[in-house]
């Protein structure tokens, strides 16, 4: 398999464990020492909180969709590549409120003992919009 086929199936996989709730199987794609820029930065285990705050406490993902990683860019050698594409998610939060917001998404990955794993993220949110349930 190709380095682009094989890390787009691991996008896949990331993305589909995000969808399903898979909060563990998501975070399993970053490395341990990843940088996450989502509206401030933060670790790994920052993120895992902010998510176990809202799904843990009773939030919920209601709708989700992504696009297609953009072309993505490897390093000369092969073991690092970046890419961007966009996604959406519609969120019941533990308050009642919903929220609709698009988002567009840049990462790094590397290559480390023979794993791809995400080392930095930059997120988005391109339009958020409160809804009706």
């Amino acid at each position: 398999m190709d380095q682009q086929a094989e890390l787009r199936r691991i996008i896949r996989r990331k993305n589909d464990a995000y969808g399903a709730g898979d909060l563990a199987g998501y975070l399993a794609a970053y490395a341990p020492d990843a940088i996450i820029f989502d509206r401030s930065p933060m670790s790994v285990e920052d993120m895992r909180r902010a998510m176990a705050a809202i799904f843990g406490a009773g939030g919920k993902l209601l709708a989700y969709s992504t696009d297609d990683p953009d072309r993505m860019l490897f390093s000369q050698n092969g073991d690092a590549v970046t890419f961007s594409y966009g996604w959406r998610e519609k969120v019941r939060h533990p308050d009642g409120r919903v929220t609709d917001t698009s988002y567009y998404e840049t990462n790094v990955w590397f290559r480390r003992n023979g794993q791809w794993t995400m080392v930095l993220v930059h997120i988005t949110p391109t339009a958020e919009r409160a809804v009706q349930d």
